[in-house]
């Protein structure tokens, strides 16, 4: 929340996934008002992250937000999604390594700058983030299995954007 506040505007790698979330929240299923069929950018990309980030969002245009708040209420839904991803992970030690570890590993999350800061991005990687975050999560809670799925998922959907043309 402090990031979001201190820092509520994007960067201009944030601009294609904040676009996505505009035109999903604004605009929803009338496609020809999106401004990515007019301009879609330089490089082909997923935006299933902003989609899911845009659900989660969704329910604050019940109270009119546009323009700078709706930004922030976008951040902050991306922001909720990584806390949400992060808190099961800690779950996850807890379970497995005892209390102890589950306030280390929270305290050591808190204390960077840089993953705080970034948690609330809509960057492909942070989305990315959320899903192996929520990967090493299962992996400690013994399912390889859903630990290789969500880090295929998270590698097929956000970092092979390459393959999209």
């Amino acid at each position: 929340l402090l990031h979001v506040v201190a820092a509520p505007y994007t960067k201009v790698e944030e601009s294609f996934n904040m676009q996505a979330m505009h035109d999903t929240l604004l605009h929803g299923s009338d496609l020809q008002r999106w401004d990515h069929l007019q301009f879609p950018g330089v490089v082909p990309r997923s935006f299933l992250g902003a989609l899911v980030a845009s659900f989660v969002t969704s329910p604050v245009l019940l109270a009119g937000l546009s323009g700078p708040a709706l930004l922030r209420a976008c951040r902050l839904a991306v922001g909720l999604l990584s806390v949400g991803a992060h808190a099961n992970l800690r779950s996850a030690v807890v379970q497995a390594f005892g209390r102890p570890a589950g306030r280390l590993l929270a305290l050591v999350t808190m204390f960077q700058f840089h993953m705080p800061f970034y948690m609330s991005r809509t960057l492909p990687n942070i989305f990315a983030l959320q899903l192996a975050t929520l990967a090493h999560a299962q992996l400690i809670a013994g399912s390889g299995y859903w630990c290789l799925a969500l880090l295929g998922s998270a590698a097929a959907i956000f970092r092979c954007d390459l393959l999209v043309r």
